[in-house]
């Protein structure tokens, strides 16, 4: 199946397991620092959970994304305009926005530093980039994940440059010297089920419904994904699991590798 449908089979169910956590809001919010009523770009912005935050906090926000089946699920708000399109060419004038930002959809961009070009393109002098994204590297010794899900880490690691070279990539193209990193250790009971947000339940993994808005699951080999999951199932039945991570259980925290990045467009940044 091509990727861009896989992600409109994602899209049917995607608000039934992928809801706004509120942890990440606050730090998006106060990395974005806004006043009311500015005009901001959300890029990759699925069917909008976060999006519709940000309209409700008084500011308008265009949402591009490029699946359509996505879009067809989205939150409607009077101060969102959808725009069905790639993040590598965003069909908006320069020096449009007083602020961009992107939820976990860095690692679905086709070119990187054509889509970083692109969002600073539209984004006005002093105008504030944030981006919640992961570098799997960063994860924390002995995380039981890359053991189970080899096969879907490989890739992860393929498509998610790491911290040092995305602050890199934003440098280049915002001229900003002090870009900061905020590091994000997922709390146990964290809302929006992404990738790694069931580290304390592995259980949960083998529920389809929550496989389904998980586009790293659905971009995998099936017959691969069902081989990973009888492994996992093997050793939790059998208590191997527990004996080898066990501990996980008892933690209200993760470090998985997930981060937000903040930074700023300079005024010698190219337009």
């Amino acid at each position: 199946m091509p990727e861009q449908a896989r992600y409109d089979v994602i899209g049917k169910d995607y608000n039934d397991t992928r809801g706004p956590d509120e942890r990440i809001v606050k730090l998006l919010v106060d990395c974005l620092d806004l006043p009311t009523g500015s005009k901001v770009i959300d890029i990759g912005a699925g069917t909008g959970n976060y999006t519709k935050i940000i309209a409700e906090l008084g500011h308008f926000v265009t949402a591009v994304e490029p699946s359509a089946a996505m879009i067809s699920k989205a939150c409607k708000h009077k101060n969102i305009e959808w725009k069905k399109s790639a993040a590598e060419n965003i069909p908006l004038p320069d020096t449009t926005f007083d602020a961009a930002y992107c939820t976990l959809s860095m690692h679905h961009f086709s070119n990187l530093e054509k889509s970083l070009t692109e969002i600073f393109r539209v984004l006005k002098p002093e105008g504030k980039f944030v981006a919640f994204t992961a570098d799997p590297g960063r994860s924390a010794e002995g995380f039981w994940m890359p053991r189970y899900f080899g096969p879907i880490y490989d890739r992860i690691r393929k498509v998610f440059p790491t911290t040092q070279q995305l602050v890199d990539k934003i440098k280049a193209v915002s001229q900003d010297n002090s870009i900061e990193i905020i590091p994000f250790p997922l709390p146990y009971d964290i809302q929006d089920g992404f990738f790694c947000s069931s580290w304390r339940y592995p259980e949960m993994y083998f529920n389809p419904a929550f496989r389904q808005g998980i586009s790293h699951f659905q971009l995998a080999d099936q017959a691969y994904v069902q081989e990973m999951l009888n492994n996992l199932r093997q050793d939790i039945d059998s208590g191997v699991w527990d004996r080898n991570y066990g501990d996980t259980r008892s933690r209200n925290l993760f470090e998985c590798g997930y981060y937000f990045v903040s930074a700023t467009k300079q005024q010698g940044a190219l337009m």
